[in-house]
């Protein structure tokens, strides 16, 4: 019964990381639906400035370089507060026990079949496996 119990606790962990992780998540979209909203109500006020000085678009490319710059000026006021540190801090964390709740059954399935992970220093970034085999030897 212990060996069962210790595997439903862990489980149990799995479930509430990945709760945890989807309403993170959900905050996250919301936020960036808001971000979406602020966009649009910039261009809008772009638009109506446009429209009551009496000027004209003159062509597409203009319209959308204002566009890149209502969106780009929305987004720098709104990922400069505190909100979005907490709403982003949070959506990373949770992502990061997520991952790790979920290496444990890879991890003590891998460790049965006796398994050993060489250290990540074995396999440096950009290392072909070719090469790693050749080094390793046959």
């Amino acid at each position: 019964m212990g060996y069962t119990r210790e595997e439903q606790t862990q489980y149990q962990a799995l479930l509430r990381a990945s709760l945890d992780y989807q309403a993170a998540l959900q905050d996250y979209i919301a936020f960036d639906q808001r971000l979406g909203r602020k966009s649009l109500e910039r261009m809008g006020s772009y638009l109506q400035g446009i429209m009551e000085s009496g000027q004209t678009i003159d062509s597409a490319r203009a319209l959308y370089d204002n566009w890149v710059s209502c969106c780009e000026a929305a987004y720098a006021d709104e990922v400069a507060t505190p909100e979005y540190a907490q709403i982003h801090g949070r959506l990373i964390n949770t992502q990061m026990t997520l991952k790790r709740h979920l290496a444990l059954p890879v991890d003590e399935s891998l460790g049965a079949l006796k398994y050993a992970d060489p250290p990540r220093a074995a396999h440096p970034p950009g290392a072909s496996a070719r090469k790693l085999a050749r080094e390793q030897g046959p």
